[in-house]
């Protein structure tokens, strides 16, 4: 693990006291000697942001100015880009780390080398108290494999697990990620491609997941920010269609991706969604705003059955009564009322 050297990287916009409070995470990393360099990205001409950096002298630190104001998700790539470790850690720069997640990244991608990147855990908190304001993450309450009924260290996905997670929309936090710079680059190919929407990070990953096994860790590492600048929310409230419209075009792209790679999606899916009680498919079904594009593009492909479980409860009881001739009776009921 010593040998694993990253850098961290944080595009920033006009935010220099929220960077602070990220900087200030870094600072607190228990592995600081992992971390070969801390590149700043400013994408504006505010002088704030390198300020900020200038109190951080204790960490090796890199600030760049963007000359040329780039767009959001062209500046992430960009800043992947000036990195010169072989892993890279994203962090944004209203968001916090927590205090291991250098270290279990580190201790994870040095445990699965053939992994391309490690994506930890995530908690959304108040901008003023850092409480936690909203359920965390989903991926912990999927039923898809290897989750269902287990507790173990950490957590590997090919393709085809991350597809199952992130039809809807992507449980996982773009900037919790420490993954190779290679393959984040390329899996970042698709931020230039023009009409993105907020959960683009939701087809990178899944780009990301093509390209080679994921370690998801159960350690919490990210504490994501809820604040009156937040870029996502802003975007969707200022036009909801456009947003809704591209998590159409990612659901539909990740299907015919997903074909291409001999997956098939549609069996899989219904086979999750069947054993979802109906508040875990409601837990996902509202978890972002902007996941009614997703589900009409599953509903566009597969037919209705792909938009909701079909009467879950009573599958559950068919499953669960142990003589079987009741087991039998009710079979029959359900195929009759569905």
């Amino acid at each position: 693990m010593q040998q694993l050297r990253i850098t961290v990287l944080i595009p920033t916009y006009k935010r220099p006291v929220l960077l602070r409070a990220a900087l200030e995470s870094v600072r607190n990393q228990s592995r600081l000697d992992l971390i070969a360099a801390v590149i700043v990205s400013e994408n504006s001409s505010d002088p704030g942001s390198e300020e900020i950096c200038g109190d951080f002298s204790d960490l090796p630190i890199r600030f760049v100015r963007q000359t040329v104001a780039l767009e959001t998700y062209c500046h992430i790539a960009r800043i992947v880009e000036l990195a010169e470790t072989e892993h890279v850690a994203l962090l944004g720069d209203d968001d916090m780390w927590g205090r291991y997640h250098i270290e279990e990244a580190a201790r994870q991608l040095s445990a699965h080398q053939n992994a391309v990147a490690y994506i930890g855990g995530a908690a959304i908190v108040s901008d003023s108290s850092r409480a936690i304001c909203s359920q965390w993450q989903l991926v912990a309450q999927s039923r898809i494999p290897p989750y269902s009924d287990r507790f173990t260290d950490c957590w590997v996905w090919s393709a085809q697990e991350m597809l199952l997670a992130s039809l809807l929309c992507t449980p996982l936090n773009m900037w919790a990620i420490v993954g190779r710079r290679d393959k984040l680059l390329k899996a970042m190919e698709v931020f230039t491609e023009p009409n993105q929407g907020i959960d683009a990070d939701r087809i990178m990953i899944w780009e990301l997941s093509r390209l080679g096994e994921i370690v998801i860790g159960r350690e919490m590492s990210l504490f994501y920010r809820v604040h009156g600048d937040n870029a996502c929310a802003r975007l969707l409230a200022e036009s909801p269609s456009h947003h809704r419209q591209a998590s159409h075009a990612y659901t539909k792209r990740m299907l015919q991706e997903a074909s291409d790679m001999g997956i098939d999606a549609r069996a899989l899916w219904l086979d999750m969604i069947s054993r979802m009680t109906p508040q875990q498919w409601n837990d996902v079904r509202n978890f972002q705003g902007n996941v009614e594009g997703s589900r009409d593009a599953l509903v566009a492909a597969w037919g209705d059955d792909a938009g909701h479980p079909r009467n879950p409860d009573l599958k559950a009881i068919v499953r669960d009564i142990p003589p079987p001739f009741l087991h039998r009776a009710l079979a029959r009921i359900m195929r009759k009322t569905t």
